[in-house]
Order: structure tokens, then sequence, then C-alpha cells
């Protein structure tokens, strides 16, 4: 039986993640969703979880209290069960070296948090093909 493409969303705003979610449900109701809120809380959810349930993707806020979000991605880096986790970073910021910081510590990509939905759909739309992309390739092995 396959199961639901896992997905974990770490943001400490609630309203964000509330939209973010409420949003990918409208494209993609076949998800099972995990929100946490920060980055220790995400670590720690990450070495508990055996290999096969880890999250296929994982979208995280670079301003969080505590663990900021490029901190998170390189405490993650070098783990080789997290190699497969496409790590997607959104920020209310767009500065350079921010975008920097977090590709030079594996964020596969970066996005600035939309200001309206047309611009959050655009994400949601990225976040579902590569979904679909990495679930097909993994079904061809």
């Amino acid at each position: 039986m396959r199961r639901s493409p896992h997905i974990l969303i770490v943001d400490d705003d609630p309203d964000d993640r509330q939209m973010f979610v409420e949003q990918l449900r409208c494209w993609n109701t076949d998800l099972t969703i995990q929100c946490l809120n920060s980055g220790d809380q995400a670590l720690k959810y990450l070495n508990i979880c055996a290999p096969a349930d880890l999250p296929l993707l994982i979208l995280v806020d670079y301003q969080m209290p505590g663990l900021l979000g490029p901190a998170f991605l390189q405490a993650i880096q070098h783990h080789s069960d997290y190699d497969r986790i496409i790590k997607i970073v959104w920020s209310t910021s767009g500065a350079k070296e921010y975008v920097d910081n977090c590709m030079q510590r594996g964020a596969d990509k970066y996005f600035v948090k939309p200001c309206n939905i047309a611009e959050l759909d655009k994400i949601i739309i990225y976040i579902t093909k590569i979904l679909q992309s990495r679930l097909a390739a993994s079904e061809c092995h």
C-alpha cells in the first residue's frame, strides 16, 4: 500500500502555517502534513522519525525563535538520512544574503512569503510538481 506524501511545515507564525496548509489542501488533498513552531522542534521530530517515516519535503521559515532556518538546515545538512528530503525556505525577506545563506546550507529553493493567494499558488504549484516528480522517480526504483 502506497502511503500519502508527508511534508513538514516549520514556521512560528500560526497564520502563515494555516494559510499555507489551507491553500496546499486546495491543490493536493493526498498529503500528510505535520506543522511545528520552531527549528528546535523540527530537529527533535526528525531525530525520532524512522527513516521510512521522514517527510518528503520540509518548508521552513527563515526567522523563528531559537534555531533559525539556516541553522536548522546546517544541522541536517550532512545527515545522510535527510539527503532525500526536499528543503524549501520561505521568508518575509528576499535579501541576497538570506538566500545565499540558505542555499549554502542545503536548501533546494527559497521563496519570499507571498502577499496574496495568486503568489501563494505559484509556490504551491512548484511544491506540488516537485513532489509529483520525486514520487514518480521513487516508484521507478
